[in-house]
């Protein structure tokens, strides 16, 4: 798209057509999104094309790998300094931020089509309604964690309500970013929002790292890392700044997009995460054990093509989408094969380096959980392909997908590459199904009808 294109207005924003137009006419721009814009605003000119877009796949995947790292750091960290009783309480915490977050990822995803959908002129006023929005969000979901920190600290077996009552806190500022991620998202503004996530995801970790080396406690590492996340979000609040600087515009249905949004990231976490208690159930003590080694092998291949989906969300909201949702899907597809084959060569150098040799039992099924991570990799991008025009009915897939885990494993669970074939065939299966619901939709020609700005009003 060239600079001329990305900068005129499309006819999915707020903007409505001139009085006796027809919106059929033979302007080429007609029905178009407005197209990505550079680091900091203003048209992408030479950005928009593909050299452009691969520098910013670079700078989003360089940051989410950044960011990962981080949190595997505090992982480790947890393991080496602190007692194993302690520990589990740490990662029972890690979990329960994890399970808040997809609030976050909701609220992105809303945040990141309805900038794409709108008309420059309304996208900082559309920021700043959204900017307002996170932060109540996040308020909400904070006292709601803190009002029941009583019944998540028996559950969970916590020292004390103070540290689940932090973690509770954490996800304010947590929800707030994933607002910001999404307005800068929705821009195409690769730069900013590389560094967007780099800012708040290592201020979170990092903090979490630093307070567990201090203080050596369960409550000292979850205080600090929450610390670390304010400070994170409001340092990211003054960054998104420039592009939020108007007055607020009122979106409809803005409150039930987001919870749509957070219900499918939901449904993901647990199709994506279930096997784990299983296996703890169904498997003896040891072997439950080497089916989490395992499991921390799908979650790398499950995360590393994540990238791909941040870039393309924004083009699969508006009349790039065709193109780019079957080019984008391929990517990830081919990033989860590489993956694959790669734990099909090399399974002894992968398990020294993620579980040390007492798992070299695992080395002759850990190409399965490749095949678990890379499926579900392509199910989540084909997840967001439906998100980006508010398709409601893929989260019903994962949901079957959910109980056809629970059914197959509860039959099928004599061993770990037994438990890990099931959750494999699964995640291949919905993959698959999001497949064959791409290639309907390219066969029938089929336009999907872009929602969220079906009215915008000052407010």
């Amino acid at each position: 798209m060239s600079a001329e294109n990305a900068s005129t207005p499309g006819g999915t924003g707020a903007t409505e057509p001139e009085a006796g137009g027809d919106p059929s006419s033979s302007d080429p721009n007609a029905g178009r999104g407005p197209g990505p814009e550079n680091a900091f605003g203003g048209p992408a000119g030479e950005e928009s094309g593909a050299r452009g877009l691969l520098k910013g796949a670079g700078i989003v995947a360089v940051a989410l790998g950044l960011v990962q790292v981080s949190a595997y750091l505090l992982s480790v960290a947890g393991a080496r300094l602190l007692p194993p009783s302690e520990f589990g309480a740490l990662a029972s915490l890690l979990n329960l931020v994890a399970i808040g977050s997809v609030v976050a990822f909701g609220l992105q995803a809303v945040a990141a089509r309805l900038i794409v959908q709108s008309d420059p002129a309304s996208r900082s006023a559309i920021g700043a309604r959204l900017l307002r929005f996170s932060w109540l969000v996040g308020a909400v979901l904070a006292l709601a964690v803190i009002a029941v920190s009583p019944v998540i600290t028996g559950l969970l077996d916590q020292s004390g309500l103070m540290v689940t009552a932090l973690v509770g806190l954490a996800l304010l500022p947590i929800t707030l970013a994933g607002g910001l991620y999404g307005i800068a998202q929705g821009r195409e503004q690769h730069l900013r929002l590389g560094l967007l996530l780099v800012v708040t995801g290592l201020a979170r970790f990092l903090g979490g790292v630093l307070g567990l080396l201090v203080f050596g406690t369960v409550f000292g590492t979850i205080a600090v890392m929450t610390l670390g996340a304010l400070i994170g979000a409001l340092v990211a609040v003054f960054m998104v700044r420039p592009i939020t600087d108007a007055a607020p515009l009122k979106v409809d249905r803005l409150t039930s997009q987001v919870l749509h949004a957070s219900h499918a990231m939901f449904a993901l976490f647990v199709a994506t995460s279930i096997d784990l208690l299983l296996a703890r159930y169904f498997l003896p003590g040891p072997e439950s054990g080497v089916y989490a080694v395992g499991a921390v092998v799908a979650k790398v291949a499950f995360w590393l093509p994540q990238f791909v989906a941040v870039i393309a969300f924004p083009r699969m909201a508006d009349d790039r989408r065709e193109r780019t949702t079957v080019v984008a899907a391929a990517a990830v597809a081919a990033i989860g094969l590489v993956i694959v084959i790669g734990l099909v060569l090399l399974p002894n150098l992968v398990i020294s380096f993620v579980g040390g040799s007492q798992y070299a039992s695992l080395a002759g099924s850990l190409w399965i959980f490749g095949v678990i991570g890379a499926a579900f990799a392509l199910a989540q991008f084909l997840l967001y392909s439906r998100l980006a025009v508010d398709d409601r009915r893929a989260v019903y897939a994962l949901w079957v997908a959910v109980i056809a885990i629970v059914a197959g494993v509860s039959l099928w669970h004599g061993s770990v590459a037994q438990v890990a074939s099931v959750v494999a065939a699964v995640a291949l299966l919905l993959a698959g199904v999001g497949v064959a619901a791409l290639l309907i939709d390219r066969r029938r020609g089929a336009e999907h009808p872009i929602e969220g700005f079906e009215s915008l009003e000052r407010g």
